[in-house]
């Protein structure tokens, strides 16, 4: 999408390097049981984060905080701003993984203005005298520009529908017995067995 599709155009480079390490860190320190079992667990992460998106919060707080290990630092060369900036992208990045909020983000994506997103070298080229002008249009460019990642990411979270089959075949099984292994625990603790964790029931 960021090269076939011209996507790469439309975002400047904290943008897409951004994207890139969100994308690898949406899921760290993943536990392997899913928001709905951490909150009717009541586990430490569920009251750590209030039942609120727990896994993305603790995938978020995770990354970040590695971020403030020296020998992690992958920000050393931004100036503050950028490195505020990286975070709050990164912070949102993670967060419109979760599918909970899978409608809230795809209403911003129909929502987004085609205009605002337009290849960054035919924005700048967009003169405008009134600066307060230039600096709300910058804005809505940069909030269009998020949207924009928030999809991305989403999209690269949920394409292995869209993969080749023989990718899919190694993987189903896997991602079949995870789901399962959440199942038995639920029905040894007397839990909800959720929809797709049941093995005795899987097909």
């Amino acid at each position: 999408m960021m090269v076939s599709l011209g996507v790469g155009l439309r975002l400047t480079a904290l943008d897409k390097f951004v994207l890139l390490t969100s994308c690898i860190a949406h899921d760290l320190d993943h536990p392997g049981f899913s928001n709905a079992f951490q909150t009717v667990a009541g586990t430490a992460l569920s009251v750590r984060y209030n039942n609120r998106s727990v896994l993305e919060s603790h995938h978020s707080a995770t990354f970040q905080s590695l971020l403030t290990h020296a020998d992690y630092d992958i920000l050393a060369g931004l100036t503050t701003e950028q490195v505020r900036t990286f975070r709050d992208i990164a912070i949102e990045l993670v967060f419109a993984t979760d599918l909970a909020l899978h409608k809230d983000y795809l209403a911003r994506l129909g929502e987004l203005d085609a205009a605002l997103c337009a290849p960054l070298a035919d924005a700048a080229t967009d003169a405008n005298a009134d600066a307060d002008a230039d600096a709300d249009a910058d804005a809505a460019r940069a909030a269009a520009r998020r949207t924009l990642l928030c999809g991305l990411i989403k999209s690269a979270d949920l394409c292995n529908e869209v993969r080749s089959f023989d990718f899919s075949q190694r993987w189903a099984p896997l991602v079949v017995e995870e789901f399962c292994m959440q199942g038995d625990v639920e029905k040894a603790r007397g839990f909800p067995v959720g929809m797709l964790n049941d093995r005795d029931k899987a097909s």
